[in-house]
């Protein structure tokens, strides 16, 4: 069932931008706040579901029907000037007027207490004076005179309606009632429902995402995308780390942006898992039911399902009896146009994909996401890390983002940038105190792979050198310590291609003459002992 309440909404200013403030006119006393009214909209709704669906399955009744919305509501902005005996306050207040037969009751969110009766709105401002002179002046003869300086708001307000999806019955408690209605069917499942139980609404987070830096172009053409009246879903597919959640992220806080001022019920991006689908559906067909009545869910509003494993479908549900997957009930929704589905991949599983359904591969529109060498995410990789520095209050060196990226093109060779690069930003911020510098980053990168770079990056001074510290180890082959010396001054000055080993060595020589020991040698300088080798 779809209940419409009445929402106070209240705007702030915090930090140069506007905040807004979200609380029931009545009922459940809940609150909400973000920078993005339908993301606080959206929180204070889901809070308010969860409290009155509690309520009704523990058997209790709630006098829901005096927190509805009255179409014949009326809110009006007062300023009002109270001259009580001792001082005179200045309040601005929303005041509500509801329609009670041939008269109003009226009440301000901000003094719910202090409701009265006003037979025609013409009056009402000269009837909130009177009524709340006489509220203030007993509460300074209470003695709580203090609390009158905190009434009112300084910016705007006004009354939104706000529509939440409640269950109707209560739930069994005994699990033989459970059981029989598993395998016998109790009634229709709630899309709605169902999608908050096992789904993750992301434009509740709109505001807390970071703006994806340097993908404007794919943002644009994904949200282009996803605004076709075909519904035709868009698989976003490049390597890991590449930017593809950050992209979706960014899509997302646009369309939360964009959407704010509607008041109607808006589309949304939900996040769903294959796994979560099914878990806790131990009976014939209840996951199939859940499935289903989240796609009709969603095609009746026009949400976004987002899924970041979409192989996981192809065997979400199947089972030694059944070999149905949420993939085949999904198929047909698809085919018809009438759910919009977002998913991204790796180019590995998109062929893995149209190995096992071709035709639902081709289903979706391809929107492909490059991976960038180190020289074109050194830019992305700084503007990100100061948005890092202005969120978590600390800051970079100027000579530590060029290390963070020549550390993660050596080490991290099966990931992509520029995602590899920021995620160890992120990582160095939570590690340091206030600064991260040089030896935060070797620091980190030392632990990660247990390599000494500071013996390499301080370039281990030259091949001689290298030569001296090998040649001290093992004695008597300087051949073969030349050899060696080689590799390593090549890894120190960064000459060998990032997607290749540092070097492949074989040892020849009869037994005894150090062919372990030379190894063992090089692990020691490479690394900070031998069980790395």
């Amino acid at each position: 069932m779809r209940l419409t309440l009445g929402v106070y909404v209240s705007v702030e200013r915090e930090e140069g931008r506007s905040i807004y403030h979200c609380r029931p006119l009545r009922g459940p006393q809940y609150a909400s706040r973000d920078p993005l009214l339908s993301v606080a909209l959206s929180k204070l709704g889901n809070k308010l579901r969860k409290s009155i669906n509690g309520w009704i399955a523990d058997g209790h009744s709630p006098r829901i029907g005096s927190w509805l919305y009255d179409s014949g509501t009326q809110a009006k902005t007062l300023k009002l000037t109270l001259v009580l005996r001792d001082r005179t306050l200045h309040w601005k207040l929303l005041v509500v007027a509801l329609p009670a037969f041939e008269r109003h009751i009226a009440f301000s969110p901000s003094i719910p207490e202090a409701a009265f009766e006003v037979h025609s709105l013409v009056d009402l401002e000269s009837r909130a004076s009177e009524v709340y002179s006489a509220w203030a002046q007993r509460k300074v003869s209470e003695g709580s005179e203090y609390l009158l300086e905190d009434i009112g708001e300084s910016g705007e307000m006004w009354v939104e309606p706000l529509e939440v999806d409640v269950e109707t019955t209560v739930r069994a408690k005994k699990k033989s009632d459970n059981i029989f209605a598993a395998l016998f069917g109790d009634g229709k499942t709630s899309g709605s429902e169902e999608l908050h139980k096992v789904g993750q609404c992301l434009d509740d987070l709109a505001s807390d995402y970071p703006p994806a830096i340097g993908r404007q172009r794919l943002v644009e053409e994904m949200d282009r995308l996803l605004q076709r009246e075909d519904r035709q879903g868009v698989l976003i597919v490049g390597p890991p780390a590449v930017g593809k959640t950050a992209i979706v992220q960014e899509c997302v806080r646009r369309r939360a942006e964009r959407f704010r001022q509607r008041r109607d019920q808006k589309p949304q991006v939900w996040w769903l898992s294959p796994q979560r689908l099914i878990s806790g559906m131990s009976y014939l067909g209840q996951w199939e039911q859940r499935w289903l009545s989240i796609l009709r869910e969603s095609a009746k509003r026009d949400h976004i399902l987002y899924f970041d494993d979409l192989v996981g479908l192809f065997t979400a549900g199947r089972t030694q009896d059944s070999s149905l997957s949420a993939a085949d009930v999904l198929r047909g929704f698809l085919a018809e146009h009438r759910v919009r589905i977002l998913a991204e991949s790796t180019a590995e599983q998109l062929a893995v994909l149209r190995r096992r359904d071709r035709a639902l591969a081709d289903r979706f529109h391809l929107l492909y996401v490059p991976s960038l060498s180190a020289e074109d995410a050194l830019p992305l990789t700084i503007a990100a890390a100061q948005e890092i520095e202005t969120r978590s209050g600390r800051y970079f060196h100027p000579e530590t983002i060029p290390l963070i990226m020549r550390h993660q093109e050596t080490f991290a060779p099966d990931r992509a940038f520029p995602g590899k690069a920021i995620e160890m930003c992120k990582t160095l911020t939570k590690h340091a105190t206030d600064y991260v510098d040089r030896d935060s980053v070797l620091s980190l990168v030392g632990t990660q792979v247990g390599a000494q770079l500071t013996l390499l990056l301080d370039g281990l001074g030259n091949q001689q050198a290298i030569q001296a510290a090998l040649g001290r180890q093992v004695i008597g082959q300087p051949a073969a310590i030349e050899a060696l010396s080689r590799t390593v001054i090549r890894y120190s000055q960064h000459l060998q291609p990032p997607d290749r080993p540092l070097g492949v060595l074989l040892l020849l020589g009869p037994t005894g003459v150090g062919k372990t020991e030379a190894a063992k040698a090089l692990t020691r300088l490479l690394f900070t002992d031998e069980s790395h080798l």
